[in-house]
């Protein structure tokens, strides 16, 4: 932790009975509760118990917070068994295991660049076989079939030692360690294991895994190896980095055919510009070390603005209705698009920004609106698009009494001067309205139910300022304004 600076709230501790005061350590030929500071910075470092509830927790918050940019490290140490072809953990309380199917369903909710494992257990070899996936490292004290020795008086396991001192470049007797094997500066999962191995005099037999191949020889415990930068490559020429390389490893870029590279070939960053505008693309690396070299995986990419091929909604409506417009295509989460939309003339009309739809009230009768939207991203904004609509007089329209109102307002069912409906048609005792009042902000104050030509709403308990009153039919909107004063 102190080596490569990992924070403590990215490090999850499940040791025995947690937090729990009551002995739960064999030390000295007696018991006591194990510490909870482990780093000697006086903050408790120890989350949860060791059960496999636990466990579960713990990777159920990783896979939310955990992404395809991170490394996750994986340190399992005690006790394990083997038993009808399968090894587990030996976990906190009476019985309590976890086996290795079970774990590496656990591990396989996340989604990380890369995800290296140690284990120190007994028959940890074991696991490997539940745990082989992509992007992983794993590295075992011993085979399936082993146990896993201390050293000297057990104050220390015989693997897990010479590996944690290759990382951390000392033993914990302040003994330097060297374990950069090619002198780029790092020590990588495959030279940590190397070490240990070498170091390892039990009767025991370490056991490594890694996919691709060759991934522990460049991947170590500072940083995930991805590739870092937009999802957005513009016009104005947008970098990407790959962290935490040792010296002398070179890189070879490559990119989709609508993306063109500006700088030369292997620098670290690399620079990019597009080729073709509006559409998914895609970045990608090598990594070459003496004889080891890997693919990383690709660095998925939209090129330049948003494209926004039309905008559709209705060609004629009615005025106090309100009507919906949509922006095509529909918003494509990679190119990060948001919508301008603009009405002309804009008279009195609510318009909604930044998203690919937006409903409009009409409160006035003009041939004809021009509803326009345009899409934009922070590489720059696509095309104007437009549609028209013509909005006629209302067959039918509400009336607020009073407005300003203070303690109550009426709302009425009234017939507009160019409507040729009759009474008997205006006054529909049986449908069903569905009013809300909200304010500016879209904050909702009243909602509920009414029918008739008439109905009373109490407002007595609403701040002076301006509202809207929205009225659904459910086949027609109307949207009228209130304002509050007492």
């Amino acid at each position: 932790m102190n080596v490569y600076n990992f924070e403590d709230s990215h490090i999850k501790c499940l040791i025995s009975d947690g937090t729990s005061a009551y002995a739960d350590r064999r030390i000295s030929g007696g018991y006591d509760s194990s510490p909870l500071d482990l780093d000697g910075d006086s903050d408790n470092d120890i989350d949860y118990s060791a059960t496999k509830s636990n466990i579960t927790t713990v990777f159920n918050n990783l896979s939310s917070v955990i992404d395809e940019d991170d490394l996750l490290f994986i340190f399992v140490t005690d006790h394990g068994n083997y038993e009808s072809g399968h090894a587990y953990i030996y976990l906190w309380g009476y019985g309590e295991k976890i086996w290795d199917y079970e774990f590496a369903d656990e591990v396989d909710k996340i989604n990380a660049a890369q995800i290296t494992i140690v284990m120190e257990q007994c028959h940890s070899g074991g696991f490997i076989d539940d745990l082989t996936y992509s992007n992983r490292t794993i590295a075992t004290a011993c085979d399936y079939d082993e146990s896993s020795y201390g050293m000297g008086y057990y104050t220390y396991n015989e693997f897990v030692f010479d590996w944690i001192a290759a990382v951390a470049g000392e033993d914990p007797y302040e003994n330097p360690v060297d374990a950069d094997d090619n002198e780029d500066g790092i020590v990588s999962m495959l030279e940590a294991f190397n070490y240990a191995e070498a170091n390892d005099s039990q009767s025991e037999t370490p056991q490594y895994y890694s996919n691709p191949d060759d991934l522990g020889y460049f991947l170590q415990l500072e940083s995930g190896l991805y590739i870092s930068g937009s999802c957005l490559v513009c016009s104005s020429g947008t970098q990407y980095t790959i962290n935490g390389l040792g010296a002398g490893t070179s890189i070879t870029w490559y990119c989709s055919g609508n993306i063109t590279r500006v700088s030369n070939q292997g620098s670290n960053p690399c620079e990019f510009e597009p080729d073709e505008e509006g559409d998914d693309g895609w970045i990608d690396a090598t990594l070459t070390d003496n004889s080891y070299q890997i693919s990383l995986s690709h660095k998925d990419v939209w090129v330049g603005v948003p494209p926004l091929d039309y905008v559709s909604g209705p060609d004629e409506g009615y005025v106090y209705n309100t009507y919906t417009f949509y922006a095509h295509p529909q918003r494509d989460p990679l190119s990060q698009a948001e919508y301008e939309w603009i009405l002309n003339p804009l008279l009195d009309n609510d318009v909604r920004p930044y998203y690919d739809y937006t409903d409009i009230a009409f409160y006035d009768a003009y041939c004809c609106y021009q509803v326009v939207a345009r899409a934009y991203n922070t590489c720059g904004y696509s095309d104007y698009e437009f549609t028209n609509i013509e909005i006629y007089d209302s067959k039918r329209m509400f009336v607020l009494s009073p407005n300003p109102a203070s303690e109550f307002v009426t709302i009425s069912l009234a017939k507009s001067v160019s409507s040729d409906l009759n009474e008997a048609e205006i006054k529909l005792s049986t449908i069903d309205y569905s009013i809300q009042i909200v304010d500016l902000y879209g904050n909702l104050h009243f909602s509920g139910t009414r029918s008739g030509d008439s109905f009373t709403i109490p407002v007595n308990n609403l701040k002076n300022g301006n509202y809207f009153v929205h009225i659904n039919d459910g086949k027609e909107k109307f949207n009228l304004k209130l304002i509050i004063k007492h």
